[in-house]
């Protein structure tokens, strides 16, 4: 333990000051050194540091521990705990320190933004070691309360009473413990509140630091002109909070049949080593795991890659909040990780995958694979995602003898998507297995799969014609008499093919807006082939024919229909 003591001038001031005295702080430290036969343990379990509160062996001021701009540390000191109780004990007379304990409570609570949660707690009778969590508060004059010396000039002293090594021989400091003589009840509620606050730092892990900063000495300077907390303490106080505890993430949590599955990682500053994870259900414990899982990529922490967990706990059908909570190695406060809301389910959820995902041609893709529900054997519906926009949907009835024999839910559970009208470029395609019991349609595979740009439909209307005749009958060369059976004729004709193919297309033809009938262009057409390079089967002609004249003018337009499903563009439109 570390004591260092507050004086205040000659020991034989017999009457009450009137005036708040500076208080002049030791500026020696009574640091005791770590005894030979302290040795780190095997294992997993924290090996305490226990120190005698009258070993007075002084650690030279060379060897004081530069922590951080405004503040030193007492040696190996780099992490306290993250709460302690502040208990007062001794004399009969400690509950008038009280207010003093309150105020000094406050103000560093005020400076460090709460990092370490102190409370006051009651006061107890005679003597009283402090717990890990613990500070007591001593009004004493025993002599040997301050390492060994008597009490003359000192008003107080404190310091650490108990902590833990961690592996690289560092310490986190669990308790303290701060002394006052009864004559510090003559001083002011201002000079108390000094002298108590700076006594509670010594305890929380500080030492002296007699360096200027931001303008201003510190309160933990041993001759300091402030009477409260200043930025410089307060920044020991928070790098001592910044070494210490538990940190890590929840960060996965679904629901399944009858359970939750959980991912995440778990690190205790304080060791290398792994430590447990308790998992809970709607705030009641479920299961403990052990995060030693690799994951590389929380390297960057510091402390190595086995820190990851990964489990399951059973539950009911229904919605429940799943929380995780990191174990602290040395006893102290386990953090909640994260919670999520998960819904559970009584079936058991599809499985399946994508066994491939291409693109075959221009503007498509072809998706294969299979899928199944475990809870029938009966086929399922798949359904097909690309950038995350549903596409289409298909019933995964295809044979599939490899799954049959995996799962002995029979074979007919293979799909085949086959889409067209993708823009190139790469995209994710995803597939979905559908619950045939209205539970949860899980994603059963994603595959990245580069599409080429599909080229669309090209071509023209060459001609276009309206003509209208009949059959006259003659009984001679020069006997004809009047037309019958009129025919009116309309004649449409012209090329359309598909970039991406050299195959003939389809062209499709519409009559004022309306589908009216569809040819393949495959008549020659040699122009187009020393035009294109995609050969010369890429000609069409509508002919239409009706006994009655046309009712007035009429458009006509053309459709290409793009081989690979992509869109159709208009080629041309006439009005006769």
């Amino acid at each position: 333990m570390t004591l260092l003591c507050t004086f205040i001038g000659p020991a034989a001031q017999a009457t009450p000051l009137t005036a708040d005295p500076i208080a002049v702080l030791d500026p020696d430290s009574d640091t005791p050194e770590v005894p030979e036969s302290w040795t780190t343990e095997d294992g997993s379990t924290p090996e305490s540091v226990e120190l005698d509160i009258n070993d007075s062996q002084q650690t030279p001021s060379s060897m004081a521990r530069v922590a951080g701009a405004g503040f030193n540390t007492g040696d190996n000191v780099v992490a306290n705990s993250d709460h302690y109780t502040i208990n007062l004990a001794g004399d009969s007379r400690i509950e008038q320190l009280r207010p003093a304990v309150n105020a000094a409570v406050a103000d560093i609570t005020r400076m460090t933004g709460g990092v370490v949660n102190l409370q006051v707690g009651g006061a107890l009778q005679g003597s009283h070691t402090p717990a890990d969590h613990e500070i007591t508060v001593y009004l004493d004059d025993t002599p040997q309360s301050c390492g060994g010396s008597p009490w003359g000039k000192w008003i107080g002293c404190g310091g650490t009473r108990q902590g833990y090594y961690r592996s690289d021989r560092t310490i986190v400091v669990t308790s303290g413990v701060t002394y006052y003589p009864t004559r510090v009840l003559q001083y002011s509620s201002a000079a108390q509140t000094q002298f108590v606050t700076h006594e509670l730092l010594h305890a929380l892990g500080l030492r002296h630091y007699d360096g200027v900063f931001e303008g201003t000495t510190q309160l933990m300077h041993s001759n300091p002109t402030v009477n409260s907390t200043q930025t410089g303490d307060a920044n020991g106080i928070r790098f001592l909070a910044s070494n210490r505890g538990v940190i890590g993430r929840l960060d996965t949590a679904a629901g399944a049949a009858q359970a939750i599955s959980v991912t995440g990682w778990a690190i205790d500053k304080n060791t290398s080593g792994p430590i447990n994870v308790h998992v809970y259900v709607d705030g009641k414990f479920a299961k403990a795991v052990t995060a030693n899982a690799q994951r590389a990529d929380i390297a960057g922490q510091g402390f190595g890659t086995a820190h990851g967990f990964s489990t399951s706990v059973a539950t009911t059908p229904g919605t429940h909040e799943v929380c995780v909570y990191g174990i602290a190695w040395i006893p102290s406060t386990n953090p909640s990780l994260g919670c999520k809301t998960v819904t559970v389910y009584s079936s058991r959820p599809p499985v399946g995958t994508i066994d491939s995902a291409a693109s075959t041609v221009p503007g498509g893709l072809t998706v294969s694979g299979w899928t199944l529900d475990p809870d029938t054997t009966a086929s399922i519906q798949a359904h097909l995602y690309v950038d995350g926009k549903f596409v289409t949907g298909m019933t995964a009835a295809a044979t599939r003898n490899d799954v049959a024999s995996a799962y002995g839910r029979g074979a007919a559970h293979g799909y085949t998507f086959n889409v067209g009208g993708v823009a190139g470029g790469t995209h994710e395609v995803c597939v979905y297995g559908i619950d045939t019991a209205g539970g949860p349609h899980p994603k059963i595979g994603c595959k990245s799969v580069t599409v080429v740009a599909n080229a669309l439909p090209i071509g023209r209307i060459d001609s276009a014609t309206a003509r209208g005749w009949g059959t006259i009958n003659c009984t001679s060369d020069d006997q004809c008499g009047s037309a019958t059976d009129p025919t009116y004729t309309t004649a449409i004709s012209g090329w359309a093919l598909d970039p991406n193919t050299s195959a003939s297309i389809q062209v499709h033809l519409y009559v004022d807006g309306i589908y009216h009938s569809q040819v393949t262009a495959s008549n020659t057409r040699n122009d187009v082939a020393a035009a294109y390079g995609l050969g010369a089967a890429h000609g069409y002609e509508f002919e239409l024919s009706s006994t009655t004249p046309p009712d007035g003018p009429h458009e006509y337009c053309v459709w290409g229909i793009d081989s690979s499903g992509g869109p159709n563009p208009k080629l041309g439109c006439v009005t006769l």
